[in-house]
């Protein structure tokens, strides 16, 4: 679960956080100083924001692939229960 929220939702999002960001310290700003409020959603870069979180999705999901684990067509070991203890998993050759 951890993996999916690492690779799939926070890149999708995060553009979209880091813009929230910039508008509630802008409007933040400008109340303090009394000047009109900067726009908002309405006039956000969309494009900019969908195009960097697709970029940061690909990074991350070509990221984990290249650090997955083992050479192809190894044998994946699952864990399993010995004389009562948990033998880890663990990724063998092929051989």
């Amino acid at each position: 679960m951890l993996r999916k929220l690492l690779t799939v939702v926070l890149p999708l999002i995060a553009p979209f956080l880091i813009w929230w960001l910039y508008m509630v310290l802008a409007r933040y700003r400008a109340r303090k100083a009394n000047e009109p409020d900067p726009p908002g959603w309405t006039r956000a870069p969309w494009l900019a924001m969908f195009l960097s979180a697709v970029v940061l999705l690909a990074a991350s999901l070509f990221w984990f692939h290249a650090h997955r684990g083992g050479e192809a067509w190894s044998d994946y070991q699952a864990p399993r229960l010995e004389d009562g203890e948990i033998v880890p998993s663990r990724i063998e050759p092929q051989g």
